[in-house]
């Protein structure tokens, strides 16, 4: 591999946040948006505007075709299909859910579906098997982002889309609805917003010189959206997220579509990075983004049947049993306990977890064991190898010491990157 003079800074920035932070934050955050002095922060004026936004992002919909919701446990993709309920016939509504069972985020898309009686398709990442050449075919479409989240994400798309579907994504339902916590006020926000991005929070695989708030762009002091919302909307959003979910590099504008899914023409509809919905959760109160409560408004006014069913945020219990809501959190945090104590005997809980068990994977699967092995030894040839033992990491993490994953993750993701860029 070539190595240039800019690699340390490479690659502590990706194993730091696994995605690489911009030089400048793009314009639109700078331009900012004004308040509309119009705007009525309630769950009826908010209803209003989400029907408006939606008519506007699939106005140009042929359709023809399918419109595809990728549900979850969580609150975006509840609305998103109420939505299309809305909007379309249910025998023209897919949704799909991908994890593994035991997953909330796996368990209730099927729960969701067969409430509104929409076709529903269920991936089980487990039975995928990955090779190093599909990481990499994968990277080079979405470079710099979490591996393999981007892979799996394309995955569903072909698996479920056609050349006349669209995809509905909750991309930016969260951010600014309250979703997001970050500091808010104070000098050292960009130190706070670098901490909250890093990874690996236990074990540090950057240089020990290495200061990841060196690595962020300034913020704009005209802008009308605050410091902790620039950096999230600007480095966090635009530089990895957008990868994983569409063919696109990063986030440059306002807009209710990312393209189109990667290995086919249905589009990626994002009704919430609309200007205007922007607009109004920037400006919105405090007190109605915390705990999201305005936005819950929104969907018990709107989709009540969606609104009382179990969610992820409850661990699996509905917004109304708070008794169900503490047992299933004590058990939960009950078995972290155990698992911590004793990783050999008791498993990690699958309740709350995204995508794969990959401490458990990377101590028994040998596809992505071989994985990890390509990686390392694509490392050993650059400078990387200088400041981290991987037999180390490999030895405790075999011997249940340490859970490892993400750092195997991150170095896996390191190499794929660097192997790309140097055949480019």
């Amino acid at each position: 591999m070539n190595v240039n003079s800019s690699f340390n800074k490479v690659a502590n920035d990706y194993l730091h946040y696994g995605y690489l932070p911009p030089d400048t934050l793009p314009e639109f955050i700078k331009k900012g948006l004004k308040k509309n002095d119009k705007a009525v922060y309630s769950a009826a004026y908010l209803s209003s505007l989400l029907d408006r936004i939606f008519n506007d992002s699939v106005e140009h919909f042929s359709g023809n075709g399918f419109c595809i919701v990728p549900v979850s446990g969580g609150w975006d993709s509840r609305i998103l299909l109420g939505l299309a309920l809305e909007n379309f016939p249910s025998n023209q509504i897919k949704t799909y859910s991908f994890g593994t069972r035991g997953q909330l985020d796996f368990d209730l898309g099927k729960k969701l579906s067969k409430k509104v009686g929409v076709e529903h398709v269920e991936f089980d990442l487990s039975k995928i098997e990955l090779t190093f050449e599909e990481l990499k075919k994968s990277v080079q479409k979405s470079p710099w982002t979490y591996v393999p989240d981007a892979f799996f994400n394309s995955y569903c798309y072909i698996k479920m889309a056609g050349n006349e579907d669209i995809i509905l994504s909750g991309f930016m339902g969260d951010p600014l609805t309250g979703g997001h916590t970050y500091k808010k006020n104070g000098a050292d926000i960009p130190g706070y917003f670098a901490k909250s991005q890093s990874v690996v929070k236990n074990h540090r695989l950057t240089q020990s010189d290495y200061n990841p708030t060196e690595s962020l762009p300034e913020t704009f002091s005209a802008s009308t959206f605050l410091k902790h919302e620039q950096l999230d909307l600007g480095v966090r959003q635009a530089n990895c997220i957008v990868p994983i979910i569409s063919s696109k590099n990063s986030w440059d504008q306002w807009g209710t579509s990312l393209g189109f899914a990667e290995g086919t023409n249905a589009e990626i509809i994002t009704p919430f990075a609309h200007k205007e919905w922007i607009r109004y959760w920037q400006h919105a109160p405090e007190n109605e983004k915390k705990e999201r409560r305005l936005y819950l408004k929104l969907l018990e006014r709107k989709f009540p049947v969606l609104a009382s069913l179990p969610a992820k945020d409850f661990y699996g219990a509905k917004r109304q049993n708070d008794y169900r809501y503490k047992l299933n959190r004590k058990k939960y945090h009950g078995k972290m306990i155990l698992n911590r104590n004793f990783p050999k005997i008791f498993p990690i809980p699958r309740l709350m977890m995204n995508y794969l068990d990959y401490d458990t994977i990377f101590r028994r699967r040998d596809d992505y064991i071989s994985i990890l092995n390509q990686a390392f030894s694509l490392l050993d040839e650059t400078p990387v190898s200088d400041w981290i033992n991987f037999d180390e990491l490999q030895n405790n993490h075999r011997s249940y010491r340490l859970n490892l994953s993400k750092e195997f993750l991150l170095l896996i993701g390191l190499a794929l990157n660097l192997e790309v860029a140097d055949e480019e």
